[in-house]
């Protein structure tokens, strides 16, 4: 996104893929190439506020709530997190 200088973690999913634990272990994989790969030492994503499967594959993966702030072009707030990666 333009509204924001940090590489962010994104996904989605239909519904018939949803709760399989699909996006918990393409995340685990995504993050471990940001290190490996790019040597990226911080991440940031971004959900919507009400999103609670999403927000409990973030804190999973370990990411920190951070604020909230919008982030895209039609104004909706989002709720912003953070993983280091050291």
């Amino acid at each position: 996104r333009d509204s924001h200088p940090d590489v962010e973690l994104g996904f989605a999913l239909l519904p018939a893929a949803r709760g399989r634990g699909l996006a918990l272990e393409a995340c685990r994989a995504t993050l471990r190439f940001a290190r490996s790969e790019f040597g990226l030492t911080r991440l940031v994503a971004l959900t919507a506020p009400q999103n609670d499967a999403s927000i409990r594959i973030l804190r999973k993966l370990g990411f920190t709530e951070a604020g909230r702030g919008c982030y895209t072009g039609d104004g909706r707030e989002s709720r912003r997190f953070e993983l280091q990666l050291d």
